[in-house]
């Protein structure tokens, strides 16, 4: 924790101060999830690697951030129309991506099948199983949704990623799909700990996970970017990543 804060302070005396902070509103899908955006129950307020990143700015003056709760399907429509500013996914996930701008990618989004029990030699490529699998109610699954189309797999949604690993637990669903740093915070929850979980041979999607921007905020995409490329090379995110993983204080508000 204190080598994270001396880096902090470094970094930001090494970033050139702004005159006057260029205002933007950030689309939660509520409550967050740990590690990247998430609501802290003693703080009352979202932390995770994404608001770390923005603090940067924000203590800079290059940037001032009102964070919105909303949910993922509502997100995207809320800043394609200007209403909000910016929310965290990736393009991979959008409905029209054509009408957003982006900035550079944070880390890559590596998600697996999890289940309670092992699954099957090849599930992860051969899914003709008719398998329930819970998802997150309005999120995208672009490396299942075509066997979810064929029938080859059944998705059942679920209001948040703790939900569907309970639900899993429940045999409600066969497996989950969870990103692996979400499941890595998860399994340190009191629910979870210590419950073994299988993982699918091979991961069902792999997509750059970035702030995707309303076209007219350019500059502040810009400038968005030269945090994110600063907090990369000084290793901030490992940093930040190990901290919010390892926080309990995460709650569904």
């Amino acid at each position: 924790m204190i080598r994270f804060l001396l880096i902090i302070a470094v970094y930001l005396a090494s970033v050139k101060a702004y005159a006057t902070p260029i205002k933007l509103t950030l689309a939660i899908n509520s409550p967050g999830t740990p590690p990247h955006l998430y609501f802290d129950a003693a703080q009352k307020h979202y932390v995770g690697v994404i608001p770390d990143i923005l603090t940067t700015a924000e203590n800079d003056n290059a940037i001032e951030v009102a964070y919105v709760d909303s949910h993922r399907s509502r997100s995207e429509t809320f800043v394609a129309e200007g209403q909000l500013d910016m929310f965290y996914s990736s393009l991979e996930w959008l409905d029209e991506p054509e009408r957003f701008i982006a900035t550079d990618p944070i880390f890559l989004h590596k998600s697996y099948l999890y289940s309670h029990k092992p699954l099957p030699t090849g599930f992860g490529a051969n899914a003709h199983t008719h398998a329930r699998i819970c998802t997150r109610r309005g999120f995208h699954y672009p490396g299942l949704q075509p066997w979810f189309d064929e029938g080859n797999l059944v998705r059942i949604d679920s209001s948040n990623h703790e939900t569907m690993l309970k639900m899993v637990l429940l045999g409600r669903c066969d497996a989950a799909e969870l990103n692996v740093k979400n499941m890595r915070a998860l399994q340190l929850q009191d629910m979870f700990k210590g419950i073994p979980f299988h993982r699918s041979e091979t991961p069902t999607s792999v997509v750059a996970a970035r702030l995707i921007m309303h076209p007219s905020q350019v500059e502040a995409r810009n400038v968005l970017n030269n945090y994110i490329r600063e907090f990369l090379a000084q290793d901030l995110y490992e940093e930040s990543l190990k901290r919010h993983i390892n926080n309990t204080r995460y709650s569904p508000k």
